[in-house]
């Protein structure tokens, strides 16, 4: 097979892949962040039966492996040896590293082991010729290396890989480019330019067919030309995501002082939500039914996924006197409860730039279902989530809890595609109204009270238990404030579950804000950093509900004077003939 064929026959489709199966879960400060997707390729191709790390600091490139590995039919062992104390060159390490780490490796607890000691500690746990792959990365002077690599090679199995980091760094008493200029005398070679250099020696006989253009293209400049360029493209992305979450430290958080301009009716509310896509990016939309965002008699490039076709919804609203039907779109998806990477072609995954959702994400039964398939469709280096979500102090969940962490876990955990019978029940027995309307705004609450009697809502609860009947009942299964939502998002990436921060959350005029999410943790300097951080959060809770309250008793005499403010420019809109249920409608159809 010539050069150019094993580059068409194994690059080519791995770039053709989703985007999220060779994504980088764990990203972290390390230069390695530019070869994640090498490591993603290199661990299928090669199938190492055992793969050992020497040097792992941070595990960026360890954790690239694992998470590679684990894709495969028979994941490959792998080791990662470090003594977690740092040197001369990484600096001194704080036992917090290592516990990070220990904790991102329990989810590939039955094939990782991480072997706290040094490098010469580990010798004896291997076997000659028995490592496939061996990546050298520890303390980088031109003695360390040169001993790592003479003590390690007669471990190195007949088809066997080692990758040297820092091939390219020639200042600090680096001196793996020394080695590494010796090294290509006597073994195939490939190296990469990018992420401080790379170099990948084939010191085994047998290597997989799918690999040899590696080395057979270094003496072809266009075939070396071609691969660099992919894999500095691919690591480039990797690496921009990590900058862009470092700079989104600064989120703003919701107080009192930002009313007044929330409730400003001019505020361009469908601007918000469409996040600076252009007319080219390619959007995705959830539930718009007649009122979208990113409309495609516009010319926005819209996939529309609803719960029902273009024709169904038209017959559904035939006689509902606030909605105008022609702004109904054809929908290109219609959900019947599968997982939302299920319904969209597989071509598309990691191609969409936004997904909108406009008071849809607290009527899914699977909230972290529904933002778990979200990474798999959006790009994962620039897409964005835009949702609209109801403040529930603004309208009929006025009575309800606020929705917890915890809850959110149970419902992914179950992979519920229905909601509860006890939400069915407090969605009508706790229903509010304010003088008829179940949507108000910022105004006086005196006078909501429940919309329904009690017995009303009974036969939801029982209809729920009957196994008899299989359909759908919608409802609101999620209730939020500002800070409520942001704290759910926030515990739900610490803790693993969601690879997602908040970029930016903002107050709107009528019942709700406005969230962008972004791929990524958030980032702390350190574990008591994001504790106070989820108590600064649960503080913010309790002020969202003491305005609530204060709001409903009539106390508004003790609130901020932008409060205030607020608050009398929302009873005059209230007292306006347009009354707010209507400018909800044209706003956005539905709650």
């Amino acid at each position: 097979m010539k050069p150019l064929d094993f580059v068409t026959s194994s690059v080519e489709p791995f770039l053709q892949q989703d985007v999220a199966e060779w994504w980088p879960h764990h990203i972290d400060q390390s230069a390695w962040l530019e070869h994640t997707p090498l490591a993603a390729w290199l661990v299928p191709m090669l199938k190492p039966r055992v793969l050992v790390e020497l040097g792992t600091h941070r595990a960026v490139s360890y954790l690239a492996f694992c998470q590679a590995s684990a894709k495969l039919d028979v994941p490959a062992k792998c080791y990662a040896v470090d003594t977690w104390e740092g040197d001369e060159h990484a600096g001194i390490y704080t036992e917090d590293i290592f516990k990070v780490v220990e904790k991102l490796n329990a989810q590939y607890g039955e094939f990782s082991t991480l072997m706290r000691c040094r490098f010469t500690e580990a010798l004896p746990h291997f076997q000659d010729a028995s490592i496939d792959l061996l990546h050298i990365d520890g303390l980088h002077t031109y003695e360390a290396v040169s001993e790592d690599f003479h003590n390690w090679l007669p471990k190195m199995s007949d088809r066997g890989i080692i990758l040297f980091h820092d091939t390219e760094v020639k200042e600090r008493n680096f001196g793996v480019w020394k080695l590494w200029e010796e090294a290509q005398q006597k073994f195939p070679h490939f190296e990469f330019l990018h992420g401080h250099g790379l170099g990948i020696l084939a010191v085994g006989k047998l290597i997989p067919g799918e690999m040899q253009f590696l080395f057979d293209a270094e003496s072809k400049r266009q075939y070396t030309e071609k691969v660099h360029e992919f894999f500095k493209t691919t690591g480039a992305s990797v690496s921009r995501h990590y900058g862009a979450r470092m700079r989104a430290g600064g989120r703003r958080v919701i107080s009192d002082t930002t009313l007044d301009v929330a409730l400003d009716p001019k505020r361009p509310r469908k601007d918000l939500l469409l996040a600076g896509a252009r007319k080219d990016w390619l959007i995705l939309e959830i539930g718009p039914s007649h009122a979208p965002i990113a409309d495609k008699k516009s010319g926005w490039n819209t996939s529309i996924i609803d719960h029902a076709s273009r024709e169904e919804l038209i017959e559904k609203y035939k006689d509902d006197k606030t909605v105008d039907t022609r702004f109904i779109e054809e929908v290109d998806f219609v959900w019947r409860g599968e997982k939302l990477d299920e319904l969209i072609p597989r071509e598309k995954h990691g191609r969409f730039d936004v997904i909108i959702a406009s008071h849809v994400i607290e009527h899914f039964p699977d909230p972290v279902g529904v933002l778990k398939s979200a990474e798999k469709l959006l790009r994962p280096d620039t897409g964005l989530i835009s949702l609209a979500v109801p403040d529930k102090r603004l309208c009929f969940d006025f009575f309800r809890p606020l929705s917890t962490t915890g809850k959110f876990l149970a419902a992914y955990r179950e992979g519920r595609v229905r909601h509860s019978a006890a939400d069915l029940f407090d969605s009508i027995a706790y229903l509010a109204a304010l003088k008829g309307d179940t949507s108000w705004g910022w105004c006086k609450t005196e006078a909501v009270n429940p919309r329904y009697r009690l017995d009303f809502a009974y036969p939801h609860f029982l209809k729920a238990y009957d196994a008899s009947n299989q359909d759908y009942q919608d409802c609101h299964g999620w209730m939020f404030t500002p800070a409520s939502f942001e704290l759910v998002m926030l515990e739900l990436s610490a803790l693993g579950v969601l690879d997602w921060h908040i970029q930016s959350i903002l107050p709107q005029a009528g019942v709700e804000f406005i969230v962008h999410l972004a791929r990524g943790k958030p980032v702390f300097a350190s574990d008591d950093e994001f504790e106070k951080r989820r108590a600064a959060l649960l503080k913010e809770i309790q002020k969202d509900l003491h305005q609530q309250t204060s709001y409903y008793f009539g106390c508004i005499s003790g609130l901020s004077q932008p409060t205030r403010l607020s608050l009398a420019k929302s009873i005059w809109r209230k007292a306006a003939p347009l009354s707010v249920r209507q400018r909800l409608a044209k706003l956005r159809g539905k709650i």
